[in-house]
C-alpha cells in the first residue's frame, strides 16, 4: 500500500515559446518540486510490518518541444535532496525483517539522506528516466560496506501512459 504526492510550479524562462533558428515550437521551464511518498511495507501478513517515508525537493529545469508531424518531446533534470525515513515506532519492527545495524538504536530514529539527479527524455506519451543518487553522512551512520543503503544508487526504466475513452463516438447518422 502506498501514497505518492507531488507539488510543483511551472515556471516559464523563455516567454515567445519559439527558437530563433528554426520555426520548431519549444519551451523551457523551471520547475520546483516537492514530493512525499507513504509505503506500507508487509511481510507475510497486514498486521506485521513498518512505514516507509520518504520525501523528496528539487528543482527541474525542462525543454519541450513539437516536431513538424506534433509529436511532443521533451527532457529534463532535476538535481534533487531525498530523506527515507522509517518512523521511531517501526524502527524495531523494521530492525526485525532488514536486521541490518543502521537502526538498532530505536532512540536514533531510522532516517538517510542523499542528493541526486533524474533525468527524463519523453516522447509522447513514452517515457524514459535515470535516476542516480548519492548517500551522505555514512560514515556518521556506521553503515557497514555491504548495507543496500550505503552508496550510490542507480535507478533506470520507463513508463508509458494510455488514454483511454470510456464514451462512443457518435456516428453521423446520430447527430
Amino acid at each position: 500500500f502506498g501514497v505518492l504526492a507531488s507539488i510543483s510550479q511551472k515556471f516559464h524562462l523563455n516567454k515567445k515559446g519559439r527558437s530563433d533558428t528554426s520555426n520548431e515550437f519549444r519551451q523551457h521551464f523551471l520547475i520546483p518540486q516537492i514530493s512525499f511518498a507513504y509505503r506500507r511495507v508487509t511481510i507475510d501478513s497486514t498486521s506485521t510490518g513498518f512505514k516507509v517515508l520518504n520525501y523528496n525537493v528539487g528543482i527541474k529545469y525542462q525543454v519541450e518541444g513539437m516536431t513538424k508531424d506534433s509529436n511532443r518531446i521533451a527532457f529534463s533534470v532535476m538535481p534533487y535532496y531525498h530523506f527515507f525515513n522509517i518512523p521511531n515506532e517501526d524502527v524495531a519492527h523494521f530492525n526485525k525483517y532488514v536486521n541490518d545495524s543502521l537502526f538498532a538504536n530505536i532512540n536514533k530514529g531510522a532516517a538517510i539522506q542523499a542528493w541526486g539527479i533524474k533525468t527524463i527524455l519523453q516522447y509522447n506519451n513514452f517515457l524514459f528516466f535515470f535516476d542516480i543518487r548519492q548517500t551522505i553522512k555514512t560514515s556518521k551512520n556506521n553503515m557497514s560496506d555491504n548495507n543496500p543503503f550505503k552508496g550510490t544508487l542507480v535507478n533506470v526504466g520507463f513508463s508509458t501512459n494510455i488514454k483511454l475513452a470510456l464514451g462512443k463516438k457518435k456516428k453521423e447518422d446520430d447527430k
